[in-house]
């Protein structure tokens, strides 16, 4: 148990050099769709493989990890089997932080699209 620990304590007291990546802070859809907010969402690019992003200048392409990476991967997925196909056209997201935001009484977590 005395090896464990001492290992534990050795990572806890690792520096932190000018030159280390900066981690990214769990995402975290607070509160009720309609009424919450998002903490530290992804970000939805524009356009990918099978889908691109609608309603560009509203900045409104922010979710959790979990939603913008099953957006991508279904949007991929479907573009692979129907290549012939329209992409997926995705509309808003959240805002950056989530809530409230026009036009939606939900959005506001970054758990729905």
């Amino acid at each position: 148990m005395g090896r464990k620990h001492s290992v534990w304590a050795g990572l806890l007291m690792l520096p932190l050099s000018s030159g280390a990546l900066p981690i990214k802070q769990a995402d975290q859809a607070v509160g009720f769709y309609s009424k919450g907010h998002l903490e530290s969402g992804a970000v939805l690019p524009v356009d990918g493989p099978g889908f691109v992003k609608l309603f560009v200048a509203r900045q409104r392409w922010f979710g959790t990890d979990a939603l913008v990476a099953l957006v991508t991967e279904a949007a991929a997925a479907i573009a692979a089997e129907f290549p012939q196909g329209e992409r997926l056209q995705v509309g808003d997201i959240a805002q950056k932080g989530g809530g409230q935001i026009t036009l939606h009484a939900s959005h506001q977590t970054g758990l729905d699209v």
